[in-house]
């Protein structure tokens, strides 16, 4: 098949790193895939690798001669709905992306309009879907899950405990950590066991400059493995996310994660393969699963945690079984 997907641009984004990776899956199993990056800018940095199988190329016009095309964005999938093509149109709704700046009018009417196109909707969470469909989507609609790269394993962690906080910048997102919890913990673990904190953001760092001993703006996947492995446990704060990848990222290399969340990450089961708690309100509760995984007596909990979420990972984390499962979709 001849597969096109809209890519909004090549910032560093959970979202973008897993359209990479369908691109880069699909091309190896032989399909024509081009990365259509209608922002026409470049990839920043080498933080994720493309499949030298797959074309790319840039600016607003997309081929209309393809089999299949896939819109990644609102403003993608409204233009793929006026785009006339003979291809097959798919929109891959990552996140109801309204909620990443629900007091930008226009945002969020561009938003609802793309959630009601139609053309089917590939998801990767139940409460997104259920949250289009309160908002009056009634076309089609598929569920599938992400995989997590093999690069991604266990390794030696350090001596000392040390906890891995991702995404320490919100930069304005009005889903992600706007209360500051994951440095307001971070500091307060530092201070009560005398943790190593290193941290990691696709933004430079503005928010409690002294807490990090160690901090990582848009590290490369070597040093983002390397960060995993480190790590006791990783904390991860935000009100909202579809599917976040550094959770299960983690969970393959054998950390677990302190994970405060008010809705999504299905793939996030409390005390199986990570401690998970509200959000909103949540402070104490994430308080108490930090003391849990920072305790020295702790042990057996993050091997247990670990030892699960390795065993998670091997089941549903396999990039080729959700390949499978986009094939079947764009064949239908």
């Amino acid at each position: 098949m001849k597969i096109s997907y809209l890519f909004p641009s090549f910032n560093v984004h959970g979202g973008i790193r897993v359209g990479i990776e369908h691109c880069n899956h699909l091309a190896a199993r032989g399909h024509d895939v081009t990365i259509h990056n209608v922002g026409a800018m470049r990839m920043p940095s080498p933080w994720i690798e493309i499949n030298p199988r797959v074309d790319v190329i840039y600016g607003p016009l997309i081929d209309p001669e393809r089999d299949i095309i896939v819109a990644m964005t609102p403003p993608t999938a409204l233009s793929l709905h006026s785009l006339k093509t003979r291809a097959k149109k798919f929109y891959f709704l990552q996140m109801a992306e309204h909620l990443f700046a629900p007091k930008n009018h226009n945002w969020v009417t561009q938003c609802h309009y793309s959630y009601k196109v139609p053309f089917p909707i590939i998801g990767i969470s139940r409460w997104v879907e259920a949250e289009i469909r309160a908002l009056g989507r009634k076309g089609e609609m598929y569920y599938i899950g992400n995989g997590v790269s093999d690069h991604f394993k266990p390794g030696k962690s350090d001596g000392e405990l040390t906890i891995l906080v991702e995404g320490w910048e919100p930069k304005g997102n009005a889903a992600k950590d706007v209360l500051n919890y994951g440095p307001s913990i971070a500091k307060w673990a530092k201070e009560e066991f005398g943790a190593k904190i290193i941290a990691y953001s696709a933004h430079p760092i503005q928010t409690m400059k002294n807490v990090p001993d160690e901090y990582y703006c848009q590290p490369d996947p070597k040093t983002i493995v390397k960060l995993y492995q480190r790590a006791w446990f990783m904390l991860k704060c935000t009100k909202y996310d579809a599917r976040s990848c550094a959770p299960v990222e983690a969970m393959k290399c054998g950390t677990p994660t302190v994970r405060a969340i008010d809705k999504g990450d299905d793939d996030l089961i409390n005390l199986q393969n990570c401690l998970r708690s509200k959000y909103t309100g949540g402070y104490d509760e994430i308080l108490h699963n930090v003391t849990v995984l920072a305790n020295a007596a702790s042990a057996d909990v993050r091997y247990s945690l670990s030892k699960n979420g390795l065993k998670y990972a091997k089941e549903n984390l396999n990039w080729n079984r959700w390949i499978d499962e986009l094939e079947k979709i764009f064949a239908a």
